[in-house]
């Protein structure tokens, strides 16, 4: 089944960035608002950056149009890469925290 989501840039505080992507039925019911006041919180910068359609993968899955999410990053960064500021009170995905090795 296809879906329509939601494409987003975001930086944590230690300068990782990363695309997440929201279902627009999700943000449809207002969940927009909640996604982005968890961003604001946890990231340094965000901003929305476009749409796509997820396909099935055969397998139960779903595979993303990678091409189609570069072409929404390079136009992102062709009008100046805007951001909307967070908080950056969050670790990113990669924070090593727990990982006690040099």
């Amino acid at each position: 089944m296809k879906e329509q989501l939601l494409v987003y840039m975001a930086c944590y505080a230690d300068g990782y960035q990363e695309i997440l992507f929201l279902p627009v039925d999700v943000a449809d019911s207002a969940g927009v608002e909640a996604f982005e006041a968890d961003l604001r919180r946890n990231v340094a910068w965000f901003h929305p950056i476009g749409e796509i359609k997820s396909q099935p993968d055969g397998h139960g899955g779903v595979r993303l149009p990678m091409e189609r999410v570069g072409t929404l990053v390079q136009a992102w960064e062709e009008r100046g890469s805007p951001k909307i500021p967070g908080a950056g009170a969050g670790p990113s995905p990669l924070d090593s925290k727990g990982d006690t090795s040099t």
